[in-house]
């Protein structure tokens, strides 16, 4: 199934990343709410741009700081 993923949502070649005071907001939240959309974490990390929180949420993904859970595969597929 994993194969048949569209690539935004494959995990990509880890870079080494720094994490900052916004990732580890970003990780608290999620583990506490488990659940949540980009707009959200916009408005808990105060993130200006949209653009750059998702490339950093890319970044946290392929580094395994997050996971996509299977239903977000059947929604966005």
């Amino acid at each position: 199934m994993k194969k048949d993923l569209p690539a935004r949502l494959r995990r990509g070649s880890p870079d080494t990343i720094e994490l900052t005071e916004r990732d580890k907001t970003i990780i608290e939240a999620v583990y506490r709410f488990r659940f949540l959309t980009t707009d959200q974490l916009q408005k808990i990390t105060t993130s200006a741009s949209r653009d750059k929180l998702n490339k950093r949420l890319k970044q946290l993904f392929d580094n395994k700081f997050l996971d996509r859970p299977p239903i977000q595969h059947a929604m966005f597929s």
